[in-house]
C-alpha cells in the first residue's frame, strides 16, 4: 500500500477533498492510502509517505519541505485541482508520480 500525505495549513479543507477522493477510490481498484496532515505535523506524519501533496496554501514551504525529505518526491497540487475537489485530476497527478 502507497501512502500519500495531502498536506494543508490547517487540515480541514484537505480532509475534505480526501473523504471525496476516498469515495472515488472505493469503486476503483487501488493501492493508495491518502492522508491529510497538517504544516505542523509533516515531520512526524509524512516520515513513511511515498508521495508528498501540497495544497496551494502551503506551496511556499516546498523548498523547506523538500529539505526535510530530501528521498521523498514532494508535488504542489494545482489550484484549479484543490478549488474544484476534482478527484479523478487528483489521482492523475498520483499516478504520474508513482
Amino acid at each position: 500500500m502507497k501512502k500519500i500525505s495531502l498536506v494543508c495549513v490547517a487540515g480541514v479543507s484537505s480532509a475534505r477533498f480526501i473523504d471525496t477522493i476516498q469515495r472515488l477510490l472505493s469503486h476503483e481498484e487501488t493501492n493508495y492510502y491518502i492522508v491529510s496532515t497538517t504544516l505542523d505535523r509533516i515531520s512526524n506524519e509524512c516520515v513513511d509517505s511515498d508521495l508528498i501533496i501540497l495544497s496551494p496554501q502551503v506551496r511556499y514551504n516546498f523548498l523547506k519541505i523538500k529539505e526535510i525529505f530530501p528521498d521523498k518526491t514532494v508535488v504542489l497540487l494545482d489550484n484549479a485541482i484543490f478549488e474544484t475537489l476534482d478527484a479523478n485530476a487528483f489521482l492523475e497527478l498520483v499516478n504520474q508520480y508513482l
